[in-house]
């Protein structure tokens, strides 16, 4: 049985047993990644920044021009992360 649609992103995954495998087996290994680069999450403004799950940069006028390129590819990559949450919601 999934979560009704309205329930937070944040939420789901909270209670998710893919959330407990990550956070406290270290699924995420940082030495695991492609070409040095660890593998991470990309959350939205909900999430809090922790080790393996990136958030956007606040958009306060205040940016370098890395920080305003990663908000770019951020938001591009957003509509899949959506997606996964929708199917997410409907099995777990």
């Amino acid at each position: 049985m999934g979560f009704p649609c309205n329930v937070n992103d944040v939420r789901v995954l909270d209670r998710s047993t893919l959330y407990c495998h990550v956070q406290y087996h270290n699924l995420f290994d940082p030495n695991k990644g492609v070409e040095g680069i660890p593998p991470y999450w990309l959350g939205d403004k909900g999430y809090i920044l922790i080790n393996w799950i990136m958030i956007l940069f606040k958009e306060d006028g205040q940016h370098f021009i890395l920080e305003l390129f990663y908000n770019k590819k951020y938001k591009s990559s957003k509509y899949v992360i959506e997606n996964v949450f929708g199917i997410l919601k409907k099995i777990v």
